[in-house]
């Protein structure tokens, strides 16, 4: 089975440190600015330093690790399945939703 937890890592990070989404050091007025959707040179080098540096604490260090994932999905929809109500459109829909998601994962 393949490993999501760099590429959730590393998807997470890279959101969360985008300057100017959450903070941004420099800041355009003070050290640290947050939340003003502005960036620079200086704060994407500062950012993409401490991308690193996290990117390599997460999986190095602490090694993240999501092999589970597909097995405990399908424990799921096989649940949704087996204690599902009559009528209920709404416990319809999951059910085709998570059996679409399924089939594209293994295609």
């Amino acid at each position: 089975m393949s490993d999501w937890g760099p590429v959730f890592v590393a998807m997470v990070l890279f959101v969360l440190l985008t300057p100017g989404l959450l903070f941004q050091v420099p800041g355009h007025h003070r050290c640290v600015e947050f939340g003003n959707f502005k960036t620079s040179g200086a704060s994407v080098l500062i950012h993409s330093l401490l991308y690193f540096g996290l990117i390599c604490v997460f999986l190095l260090a602490v090694k993240v690790h999501l092999v589970e994932l597909w097995p405990m999905l399908i424990t799921v929809t096989d649940a949704l399945i087996s204690n599902k109500e009559e009528g209920s459109w709404v416990m319809n829909d999951v059910i085709h939703i998570s059996h679409f998601l399924i089939s594209i994962i293994h295609a």
